[in-house]
């Protein structure tokens, strides 16, 4: 906790390189209990917040909420601070939002509902009334992205049907993890799928080399 506060507040100075040098030690020196991984995982957080992208925002964020996922007060907050609870879930929902991350951002209103978080239901009602009528519907939508450092992206399919073009680089392999069924198959360019209901709700794993772009887009 202290090392995070010391992050923070070498953020707060603007000063990139002190904090980035401290997150590295902290990283480097690794987590030793589920505590110090929540306040880890929250220094990289707010560093990408100033310094970063989305993409590791919601990383990060969900990291340090994995262990607060309905904590609503001070009985139910087990390692993170109970009064930014809250407002950190609200932020992952609008990044999710942003990033058309919707079925994770569907997740995360079911969140707030078993909460009763008013403040984000009464906000967010209506947008997650429209995602909603998104997903029933025939419009299709395209994600942009690319491998990380260790080839890997993925993300909850919203709806049934998708297909991946690739922009650059090389995709190998897609793995689907889904509640009622786990697959995984060569990459294969122009190929269109579509998910059974039975499967249930699925996560899309996508393999390749690092660096490579794409477009999901799902119908």
């Amino acid at each position: 906790v202290r090392k995070y506060k010391k992050v923070r507040k070498y953020i707060d100075e603007d000063n990139q390189i002190s904090a980035r040098e401290l997150l590295s030690e902290m990283s480097d020196s690794g987590a030793v209990n589920l505590y110090e991984n929540a306040y880890l995982n929250l220094a990289k957080f707010i560093y990408e917040l100033k310094y970063g992208d989305q993409l590791k925002q919601i990383k990060y964020l969900n990291m340090a909420l994995s262990y607060e996922r309905y904590a609503k007060d001070n009985r139910s907050v087990k390692y993170l601070p109970a009064e930014n609870i809250l407002s950190l879930r609200r932020k992952l929902f609008q990044l999710q939002l942003d990033m058309q991350y919707y079925a994770e951002a569907v997740e995360i209103f079911h969140i707030f509902e078993s909460v009763d978080d008013r403040v984000a239901i009464d906000a967010f009602g209506e947008t997650y009334r429209k995602i909603r009528d998104y997903q029933m519907n025939d419009s299709a939508y395209s994600i942009s992205s690319e491998l990380d450092s260790n080839g890997s992206w993925g993300i909850e399919l919203f709806k049934d049907e998708f297909y991946i073009d690739v922009i650059g680089g090389k995709l190998e392999e897609l793995k689907l993890r889904c509640t009622g069924k786990y697959v995984f198959f060569a990459y294969k360019v122009d190929a269109q799928y579509k998910l059974p209901k039975s499967w249930g709700e699925c996560y899309l794993q996508v393999l390749g080399v690092e660096g490579s772009q794409f477009n999901l887009v799902q119908l």
